[in-house]
């Protein structure tokens, strides 16, 4: 539901229900205001996984300029500069884009750390202390 707009004033009637007229002019069916993408279909997954792949190039930044270090200095980077989640309390967490976001988490913490593929998802949250591993299924 958009209605159109002038300014900080909202003129003219509501459009449709689920689709966006932005500045008049555009019917889109995805809009991003203030780095959260809003779609047409009311779901966080453009949101999230807009943010995964924000979050792996992060992640792969801190491996290709930080690579040479050891672990332990490769987690607090990891923590400092890819673990700014800001968004993710407007997420449902019943959607199905939260678990690719989550497998990419956890393979990064499997990277950073130097760890095998099947090392277990239960022994990752104890090796970098982030909040976001709990709402993710392991």
């Amino acid at each position: 539901m958009v209605i159109r707009s002038r300014g900080r004033r909202m003129l003219g009637p509501l459009i449709s229900k689920c689709s966006f007229k932005i500045g008049g002019m555009e019917i889109v069916s995805s809009y991003c205001h203030l780095r959260y993408i809003i779609s047409s279909s009311l779901s966080d997954e453009q949101d999230i996984l807009s943010r995964r792949n924000a979050f792996v190039g992060q992640v792969n930044s801190v491996l290709c300029y930080f690579g040479k270090l050891p672990s332990v200095v490769k987690a607090r980077l990891f923590r400092s500069y890819c673990t700014s989640f800001y968004r993710c309390v407007l997420w449902d967490l019943s959607c199905s884009a939260l678990d690719d976001f989550c497998i990419a988490w956890r393979k990064s913490i499997r990277r950073i750390w130097n760890l095998s593929c099947q090392a277990h998802g239960y022994l990752l949250p104890l090796l970098c202390s982030c909040l976001l591993v709990s709402v993710c299924d392991f």
